[in-house]
């Protein structure tokens, strides 16, 4: 419905206003951001590239809604898995904003804490600390410990603690952030099911599998309920719930029969179009006794890797052989 509106007022004021006029594009953006929502990523990135073409030319490289449109480019981008194209509007963006807005401003820790999150899903820890160690600091003075923001930046600064190797820290930090999201938000709010999922993959990374099902468990009940089913973090809950259930040590702890169902479902709700997710699918599979729907369902998963993501595609091929081995082993 949303979608409806926006396309009618966008082509009123296209005719009225012109399209290079300020609440012309600030409708386009509108609805860029809107497609996004939606999972339309491509209709994203071409509303938002030519909104931003546009209000370069109209109101300057340093206008708060150029600024805005490079951010939310740069988190499609992030989001699309091009990297450089997201640390590169991200990058140039947060230089503008620091000098015309300075370090305090709203806009200038969003985008700092944007960037610092790339670095954080890319690994470069490093980089990825020093950008959330000053975004906690300034959120810290300026809003207030408790603030949602303030948690944002905790909670970041927590996985890079993760990603250093910091396991004891980053628990603490991850756990803090959790009670004062509690607090502050409430039990299923967005960012505190965040926090559950993010303590319940250090749970996990650490062996520590029956705190990892529970907090997994929590947040896929929590997203079931405030984001819907079809939601991509609901989605993503539901395949690492099964993982977890899929990869217990020892073996004699897995649960493949209650996975199954839960990585069939995500698989369902995508389509059978993610890799990863299929790769979850065929182990579910493959620990159930369904030898070639095991098989096929990996070699799909192969099929949909990306050509440049040539680590995920032999971890995957690596699975495979061990499929195809033990039903050889079976056979013989």
């Amino acid at each position: 419905e949303a979608e409806q509106v926006y396309i009618k007022i966008l082509e009123t004021r296209r005719k009225m206003l012109g399209s290079d006029h300020p609440d012309t594009i600030f409708v386009q953006a509108q609805l860029a951001r809107l497609y996004q929502r939606q999972g339309r990523d491509d209709d994203a990135e071409r509303m938002f590239v030519e909104a931003l073409g546009l209000t370069r030319r109209v109101r300057g490289d340093e206008h708060r809604g150029t600024l805005r449109l490079m951010s939310d480019l740069g988190r499609l981008y992030n989001k699309l898995g091009r990297a450089d194209d997201a640390e590169r509007m991200y990058v140039e963006a947060l230089d503008r904003v620091r000098r015309v807005r300075g370090d305090e401003h709203t806009q200038t820790l969003n985008l700092i804490n944007d960037l610092g999150w790339l670095y954080n899903e890319l690994g470069r820890a490093d980089e990825a600390e020093v950008l959330h160690l000053e975004a906690l600091g300034t959120r810290r003075r300026v809003l207030g410990e408790d603030h949602p923001q303030t948690l944002w930046s905790k909670y970041n600064l927590a996985w890079v603690r993760e990603l250093q190797g910091r396991t004891e820290e980053a628990e603490r930090l991850f756990r803090e952030t959790l009670e004062a999201r509690r607090r502050v938000l409430g039990e299923n709010h967005e960012a505190t099911l965040w926090s559950k999922y993010r303590l319940a993959l250090l749970y996990s990374d650490q062996g520590r599998h029956d705190e990892a099902e529970r907090f997994h468990r929590a947040a896929l009940a929590g997203r079931r309920l405030t984001l819907g089913d079809d939601d991509e973090e609901t989605i993503r809950s539901m395949n690492s719930l099964a993982w977890v259930l899929l990869k217990r040590e020892p073996p004699a702890a897995r649960d493949a029969e209650a996975a199954l169902p839960i990585a069939l479902e995500a698989n369902e709700r995508t389509d059978f179009q993610d890799p990863g997710y299929l790769d979850t699918l065929a182990l579910a599979y493959h620990l159930t006794d369904n030898v070639e729907k095991a098989i096929d369902t990996q070699k799909k998963a192969i099929s949909l890797v990306p050509a440049a993501n040539a680590e995920l595609r032999e971890e995957l091929a690596r699975r495979l052989g061990e499929f195809e081995k033990a039903t050889e082993d079976t056979l013989r």
